[in-house]
């Protein structure tokens, strides 16, 4: 079962825009390829965030080619953020 995620509601101090209007940093090397960096941060109150380490036995890619990260939430961790650096 896939999980459901609520409409973005941006932190009081946050840029209104929800995530996806801002277009991810890409990096381009000397060779031409592309490299986009992407960290996951975790928040009890959504104002205060601490990066939440994604490690190579959580993470893998399916069939379609998307991204899957698998986690148990620690403490009281209720708000995620994945960015873009």
């Amino acid at each position: 079962m896939e999980a459901r995620f609520p409409r973005f509601i941006p932190p009081h101090n946050a840029n209104p825009q929800p995530p996806s209007a801002h277009r991810p940093p890409l990096i381009k090397n000397l060779s031409g390829d592309f490299t986009l960096t992407l960290g996951v941060e975790k928040s009890t109150d959504l104002v205060h965030f601490t990066p939440f380490p994604m490690t190579t036995p959580q993470t893998s890619i399916d069939g379609q080619g998307k991204l899957k990260f698998q986690f148990t939430v620690p403490g009281n961790a209720a708000f995620f953020r994945v960015r873009a650096q």
